[in-house]
């Protein structure tokens, strides 16, 4: 029988690394970005209150076109660029 590894709880190690490192505030928000095989899905989050600034996705009505390719990654950039500009915000953690 073959064991096969589970991808999902590689990711969930990468994340938990990466966020022991970084954690965004209100002054300067988290940029999260996920990728799946066919969407993109971007937030803004400040880690000290626990809120969800700004949100872009592929999956939302008023994206037209394909969800994971990279004419839609530039589109969600610039969406979620948009949103977090109009907040007031200027810099985020990457």
């Amino acid at each position: 029988m073959i064991n096969k590894k589970d991808k999902n709880l590689d990711r969930l190690a990468r994340h938990a690394r990466v966020r022991k490192k970084i954690s965004g505030t209100a002054d300067r928000p988290r940029l999260n970005v996920y990728r799946s095989l066919n969407h993109i899905y971007t937030q803004v989050i400040d880690d000290a209150a626990g809120h969800t600034l700004a949100a872009a996705s592929t999956v939302e009505k008023a994206f037209e076109g394909n969800g994971g390719n990279c004419e839609a990654a530039k589109k969600i950039g610039a969406a979620i660029a948009e949103r977090a500009l109009q907040k007031g915000i200027e810099e985020v953690v990457f």
